[in-house]
């Protein structure tokens, strides 16, 4: 048999293209990047305001308030000022849960705060260090190894950088504790990025091989919920924002199976499922559901230019039929969010009725688009 799906010519990205305000949302398709869910992001604000108060009390009540750059008034100012702009921080999570941006500046406002505290510790070796070790690993369990990088280099350059201006302003020589402090704070930290590197690539292996049919090689039920729960997030973020999802059901593959046997079924469910992941750009999502059902989820895309996109796949469905002696086709329901429900259930729901209505209004390879 013939398998021509090999010519399947994806779309160019240009004809959807996704918008720059959106990117932080794309980021859950990189895997150098973690989702963090809310109650981690919670948890780690909390230990934030807990190193602050520590911070505040370790210089206001312990016999370090004789600063060697900053009076003690200036920086209970400085502070206030930290709290203040980890509250917002915290306010703009509640508001937007997925924030690239948010968490890059909360990594330099947690920087800045431990030099300054470091820069103002008079003691020769600054317990303040540490909390650089907290910022490193903190950053990197929760947002995955692109962040887990950048936290390092920058707690490493701010680290080098305020212990130069520890030595101008004690006007001392550098001291064999404070240097193999510096080298074991840089082992550890060393150490635990490839540590770090190592179970992150496990992990990522074991999700990949749960979220994958094993037959088709595309997501399955689960992992399709999952993903679909990363673009709600977008919806909530952007009002105006539609995610457009497509039911697919072949027709006519019982037969298949019974009269060509199963492993003609198995080739008919694999190529269905190449011919729809070729279809479709890298951010969509393609899923199958059960049996010979199929998911496809598109965001930024309006309706009107998905249905040539749902032609084509009958066209290249039936060709492919056609080619290998099948009789075969498929059937879509086209709907959206929010147009024809607020979550996965519901507008797959709207979609698998609008499949079904186009198979007995329209017969095998039928297109139909979910009521409102």
């Amino acid at each position: 048999m013939n398998n021509n799906t090999g010519v399947i010519e994806r779309r160019e990205v240009d004809d959807r293209r996704v918008s720059d305000d959106r990117r932080d949302h794309l980021l859950v398709h990189n895997p150098a990047f973690r989702l963090p869910a809310w109650r981690d992001q919670q948890l780690q604000y909390v230990l934030r305001f807990i190193i602050l108060f520590l911070g505040i009390a370790y210089f206001n009540l312990g016999e370090t308030n004789t600063g060697l750059w900053l009076s003690l008034s200036q920086l209970n100012t400085y502070f206030v000022f930290h709290g203040l702009i980890t509250a917002l921080c915290y306010w703009h999570a509640t508001q937007h849960k997925i924030s690239l941006t948010r968490f890059r500046f909360t990594i330099l406002v947690d920087v800045i705060g431990v030099s300054i505290a470091t820069l103002n510790d008079p003691v020769i070796l600054p317990p303040c260090m540490l909390a650089y070790i907290l910022i490193v690993l903190g950053n990197g369990m929760r947002y995955g190894m692109r962040l887990f990088r950048e936290s390092l280099l920058i707690c490493l350059f701010a680290a080098m950088l305020v212990m130069t201006f520890r030595y101008m302003l004690m006007d001392s020589e550098l001291g064999a504790g404070l240097l193999f402090m510096n080298i074991f704070g840089l082992i550890i930290l060393l150490y635990a990025y490839v540590l770090m590197g190592r179970l992150e690539k496990s992990r990522l292996s074991l999700e990949n091989l749960s979220q994958k049919d094993e037959l088709t090689g595309l997501l399955n039920r689960r992992a399709l919920h999952e993903k679909m729960n990363h673009f709600l997030m977008q919806c909530q973020h952007d009002k105006q924002a539609e995610l457009v999802v497509i039911f697919a059901d072949l027709d006519n593959f019982k037969h298949i199976n019974d009269t060509h046997g199963h492993s003609a079924g198995d080739l008919v469910l694999k190529t269905t499922a190449e011919i729809l992941d070729q279809s479709v750009r890298d951010v969509d999502v393609v899923a199958r559901y059960g049996g010979d059902e199929f998911v496809i989820i598109m965001p930024e895309t309006s309706i009107s230019v998905v249905e040539i996109i749902a032609s084509r796949i009958q066209s290249l469905v039936q060709e492919w039929a056609k080619n290998n002696s099948f009789e075969f086709d498929i059937s879509l329901g086209i709907g959206s969010i929010p147009r024809h429900g607020d979550n996965l259930d519901d507008v797959l729901k709207a979609v698998d009725d609008a499949m079904y209505h186009a198979k007995t209004n329209h017969g095998p390879g039928g297109l139909c688009y979910a009521t409102s």
